[in-house]
């Protein structure tokens, strides 16, 4: 299992502090205004794969700058938001698209994330290298693509919450264990389909390692009041992603 540092644990450690319903509920509320349904055509294989190879590069990126969670988090939450309102049939079969998307992406997460943040240069590519000027035209691209709401709400401002309510002691425990299934999960799963509250329940059900079918999924999160706006199937379908994450490692 991957495991966190401790400066990670340092610098991240807010996530560990207990979040109110009153806050939870205004989160689920800026979810319901900003998330939109991904496009039929990123199933496709071919964009899967293409998928698949950039939050790869996102994730390593982040073990070799020491780049934090949520950085690497948001870095594939604009890549996947881009491919919702973008046309990307251009980027088919162009290997060099999707990583400068993917360059550009990260580059725009570490500005929003990160105190220090790496020169463009520093985010090199084992088969492409990219000019400064051509990364700063695909941020701007993606800046206007999102129409500059770059401030994402990630699964970690809730995972402190859920895990109490899922589990009386040792709920700090259990945060941190899915805070690695998260990372583990996002290449399998679109950050457009699956909102962050889903994501999140998700982890924490994953990670208190219980053999859980649908129908228990929905029981536990009717016993919440707050998890009552989430879809069960959408968590469901997480925690099987999650599940799986956790057995491999």
């Amino acid at each position: 299992m991957a495991s966190l540092t401790d400066d990670e644990v340092s610098c991240e450690g807010t996530l560990m502090l207990e979040a109110d319903d009153e806050y939870i509920e205004l989160l689920l509320s800026k979810e319901n205004r900003c998330c939109s349904r991904a496009r039929d055509a990123s199933s496709e294989d071919s964009l899967k794969s293409a998928r698949s190879d950039a939050v790869r590069w996102i994730l390593k990126m982040r073990v070799l700058f020491g780049l934090g969670m949520r950085t690497a988090y948001v870095a594939v939450s604009y890549l996947d938001h881009f491919c919702v309102h973008r046309l990307i049939d251009s980027m088919r079969g162009k290997k060099w698209a999707i990583r400068l998307l993917s360059v550009s992406c990260l580059s725009l997460a570490v500005k929003m994330e990160e105190l220090k943040i790496p020169a463009l240069s520093e985010f090199r590519t084992e088969d492409y290298r990219f000019q400064t000027e051509a990364i700063q035209r695909m941020e701007l691209l993606i800046l206007s693509t999102l129409e500059w709401k770059m401030n994402m709400i990630t699964p970690f401002s809730y995972l402190s919450y859920f895990a109490s309510r899922f589990l009386e002691h040792g709920s700090e425990a259990l945060a941190w264990e899915a805070i690695t299934l998260i990372l583990a999960s996002i290449e399998a799963i679109n950050l457009v389909e699956y909102r962050p509250s889903v994501v999140a329940v998700a982890a924490i059900l994953a990670a208190s390692h219980e053999r859980l079918t649908q129908k228990s999924v929905e029981l536990k999160l009717s016993a919440i009041s707050s998890c009552k706006p989430l879809d069960t199937d959408r968590v469901f379908s997480c925690y099987i992603e999650s599940s799986k994450k956790r057995r491999l490692q």
